[in-house]
């Protein structure tokens, strides 16, 4: 099965397989591997997905730290490098460049 920039056809894939039997993708896009990570973060056995999807247990225990490890490390630059429209660091910032 070839892969879709959205990942539309893995999750036809999947859908197929939990119907029919079919073999899964050999590789997972990263919607559908966040898509995933999101049923074992909503409390979805591991077990469970692991039997579903085919990906062995350390594999999703893999994607979902590297998810969350990513959601850490983002909402930290937000933090520094994000400042919001209207903060008192923009503002500044704004009065500064234009002076």
């Amino acid at each position: 099965m070839s892969q879709g920039k959205d990942g539309r056809e893995e999750e036809a894939g999947m859908e197929a397989t939990e119907r029919t039997g079919e073999e899964l993708p050999e590789r997972w896009s990263a919607r559908a591997k966040t898509e995933i990570v999101l049923r074992l973060l909503k409390g979805e056995e591991l077990g469970t997905v692991s039997r579903e999807t085919q990906v062995p247990v350390h594999e999703l225990e893999r994607w979902r730290r590297i998810f969350l490890e990513g959601a850490a490390n983002g909402s930290r630059e937000g933090h520094r490098d994000g400042d919001q429209v209207g903060s008192p660091r923009t503002a500044s910032r704004a009065r500064a460049s234009t002076q």
